[in-house]
């Protein structure tokens, strides 16, 4: 059971950030079907997203920052962590928490902006079987009282199409739905948080 728990909280705002570009992507996929748009959005192939290669030494530093931090959150304390964009990717490869990502999902930060390139298969969609969704997204993504706000900014294909406004309007929308809120156990994570933010190239976190 405390095995468990500690593979939850590990790095839960990075997840919270990979899994909200997984799932408001695979919501696109649903309005990509209604506007008949499959052949302009989508593709027959996925493109490669190569696993990022961690090093031993990279390994031993990512286990004790993630060490440290949790073991400072769970103990009360105010703590801060910094990461660079390159880590995101790393992290993704070595936590098993991240597997389903491996493949289909590539995070990078430039700036304030979070970029996404991505590759999802869209079989669960009808008519959509054999068909991916394959592009880059950038995204702005924030914690205020508690609340993880995320934003599409703007998407392209993967031959550089941008994908609609209403679509990244949609998306928008649904993530600012009720419906889509992170689960239980991350929403207590988020309450931990006074900071989040990316800037510079950076993200930078800051517990309460």
């Amino acid at each position: 059971m405390q095995k468990t728990k500690k593979k939850t909280n590990r790095w839960i705002i990075i997840a919270i950030i990979a899994v909200v570009v997984f799932h408001l992507l695979a919501v696109g996929g649903c309005w990509i079907n209604v506007c008949h748009l499959r052949n302009e959005l989508t593709d027959v192939k996925p493109q490669e997203i190569a696993t990022a290669q961690v090093t031993e030494p990279e390994k031993r530093k990512l286990g004790e920052t993630d060490k440290k931090f949790s073991k400072g959150v769970k103990e009360g304390k105010s703590m801060e962590l910094e990461l660079l964009g390159e880590q995101l990717d790393k992290m993704i490869a070595l936590f098993d928490e991240f597997k389903p990502l491996r493949g289909h999902v590539s995070l990078k930060l430039d700036g304030e902006f979070i970029k996404a390139k991505v590759s999802l298969p869209m079989e669960k969609f009808p008519m959509f079987d054999g068909r991916y969704l394959n592009g880059e997204f950038k995204l702005k993504a924030s914690v205020s009282n508690g609340k993880l706000n995320a934003e599409v900014i703007e998407g392209t294909t993967e031959q550089g199409k941008p994908y609609p406004k209403w679509l990244v309007k949609k998306l928008n929308d649904t993530i600012a739905s009720p419906a889509f809120q992170p689960r239980r156990s991350a929403d207590q994570w988020l309450k931990k948080l006074e900071l989040l933010k990316v800037m510079e190239g950076k993200l930078k976190l800051k517990t309460k």
